[in-house]
């Protein structure tokens, strides 16, 4: 069970109070009504004052400030080719746009990718690529389920049936 906090422990005993005073006659339903309406408006004048204070101290915040782009990318290159990586600038000009990249520009310069598209075009498997290994496993054909186990009384008794009907 969950503790309860001091203010409700002392709302319920507040309320248990103003209700032992209306049954004994001490306070008419009237003035219960009418405390409880004061109490509503202080809260929400209180809220409203704590809601002031923070968005005036979030206006005093200055705003974050969005990073800024580095000035130049490293191009990986194209290593088939004998291109090493090299930085180029980090815009549009020079990259092409890949939304999927963190910093939306492709890996590779428009100029690097242009040879590798026409190296790949020419020669679909260039000899500086290495070739895949084979897997080791093969692929065969699905197996069929085993059929199911005979019991062994069951397996002994056809295995002597068979044997004497021979």
């Amino acid at each position: 069970m969950a503790k309860q906090s001091t203010s409700t422990k002392a709302t319920k005993a507040s309320v248990r109070q103003t209700i032992k005073d209306i049954a004994e006659g001490r306070i008419s339903h009237q003035d219960d009504v009418q405390m409880a309406a004061e109490q509503d408006a202080a809260r929400a004048a209180e809220r409203e004052a704590v809601g002031k204070a923070h968005a005036k101290a979030a206006a005093a915040k200055p705003a974050k400030a969005a990073k800024a782009k580095p000035a130049t990318k490293r191009c990986y290159g194209v290593p088939m080719l004998n291109i090493e990586p090299h930085h180029v600038p980090a815009d549009t000009e020079h990259f092409t746009v890949k939304r999927s990249m963190k910093d939306g520009l492709s890996r590779r310069c428009k100029a690097c990718a242009s040879a590798y598209r026409k190296a790949r075009k020419a020669d679909p498997t260039p000899a500086a690529s290495k070739p895949r290994k084979a897997s080791k496993a093969k692929a065969s054909k699905p197996r069929k389920a085993a059929p199911k186990r005979q019991r062994t009384a069951g397996a002994a008794a056809a295995t002597t049936a068979t044997s004497t009907s021979a």
